[in-house]
């Protein structure tokens, strides 16, 4: 998992003596399902990720001192052919309107914490 963008943060906490005693499992696809097939104790996952499966359990977000938030930016190709679609789709889901979709679907504003 190191080889991944999670692996940094996930070397940085098991470093920690809270998790003295925890092995890292490597998983190919979402490490979910790793935790809910009983080979791992513990899953670092993107909140919506966690959010649509039922047999875990989620204990709260990654601590800030572990810097695992993901940031998200939005962008529109200067060779677009469809500039003002795509300004219009940006326009939209960055809307305050927008906002407790996004916060449904577990994505917190920056700055914010659920």
């Amino acid at each position: 998992m190191a080889d991944t963008s999670a692996g940094p943060v996930i070397d940085r906490m098991l470093s920690g003596p809270d998790f003295k005693g925890v092995k890292r499992v490597s998983v190919q696809g979402l490490a979910i399902t790793a935790l809910t097939s009983g080979r791992a104790d513990i899953a670092l996952q993107m909140l919506p990720e966690l959010m649509t499966n039922k047999n875990a359990v989620l204990v709260g977000p990654v601590p800030d001192v572990y810097s695992a938030s993901v940031d998200f930016a939005g962008g529109i190709a200067t060779a677009s052919n469809a500039s003002e679609n795509a300004q219009a789709f940006l326009s939209f889901i960055t809307a305050p309107a927008a906002v407790p979709v996004w916060k449904a679907h577990g994505v917190t504003l920056m700055g914010a914490r659920p």
